[in-house]
């Protein structure tokens, strides 16, 4: 704020009518500005993030089924196909392979997200207040001796 000083006013000389007086007023005002300032700071930064997911494959296997039926037409010696000699009694025996699927699991990293970061200027308005000083001139009537003997005769 700004120190405001009275002008000086020299009370013993007389006034002369003739000669016009001035005296200057002087006042604050209230000027506001903007400065760019640092508000805040941010880091950008990826991380990685381990969570579990679990998810359905559908498997296939071959099972073994056996179907028996009974032979009625008399030729119940006659099962070569598809035996072999060499069991441990000689007896020949049938040897098949069964499959099943098994899940392949592999992980693999693919793009799924583009995140662009950027800065935007946000204006607004705030309110600045101030208490501000003024000069204020004061005009007093000041009585002069002569009128002064004039007002106490009765």
């Amino acid at each position: 704020m700004t120190t405001m000083t009275s002008p000086e006013i020299n009370r013993a000389e007389p006034f002369a009518p003739s000669e016009p007086v001035e005296m200057i007023r002087h006042a604050e005002q209230l000027r506001a500005g903007v400065e760019w300032v640092a508000a805040q700071r941010v880091r950008v930064s990826k991380r990685i993030v381990t969570e579990t997911r679990t998810i359905t494959v559908e498997l296939r296997r071959e099972e073994l089924v056996v179907e028996r039926t009974f032979d009625t037409s008399g030729l119940a010696g006659d099962s070569t196909a598809g035996s072999e000699p060499g069991g441990a009694d000689g007896a020949p025996f049938l040897e098949l392979v069964l499959h099943e699927e098994v899940p392949e699991v592999s992980v693999g990293v693919v793009a799924v997200e583009r995140v662009r970061i950027f800065k935007d200027t946000v204006s607004g308005t705030t309110l600045v207040q101030a208490d501000l000083r003024r000069e204020e001139i004061e005009v007093v009537d000041v009585p002069s001796a002569a009128s002064e003997v004039d007002q106490r005769r009765p």
